[in-house]
């Protein structure tokens, strides 16, 4: 049976990544390891995977969590360093 540590170490993402996946989600971390791994085989996933991290950050910073507002912040800072060409998806408005 796989575990979580083997999903992520397959996955090979942050774990910071995989909780915004599967809070904004609603699903198991398994499931957002998945997710999160299909989304890093294209510029489209990344630029999607960088809104996540900031509605996650804005999101904890608006709780007054600022730790997980800071490992957001550090999980986004890698996420540009290696992927600096994709800007963060636009901002989907609901109404």
């Amino acid at each position: 049976m796989l575990t979580l540590r083997d999903c992520l170490d397959f996955a090979d993402i942050p774990e910071e990544e995989i909780r915004v996946i599967a809070e904004q989600h609603g699903v198991h971390e398994v499931v957002a390891t998945a997710m999160g791994s299909a989304l890093l085989e294209s510029d489209e996933g990344i630029s999607q995977m960088k809104r996540f991290l900031l509605n996650g950050i804005h999101k904890a910073e608006g709780q007054g969590r600022g730790r997980e507002a800071h490992r957001l912040q550090s999980a986004l800072a890698r996420l540009e360093a290696n992927h600096p060409h994709c800007k963060p998806a636009p901002l989907r408005r609901r109404f």
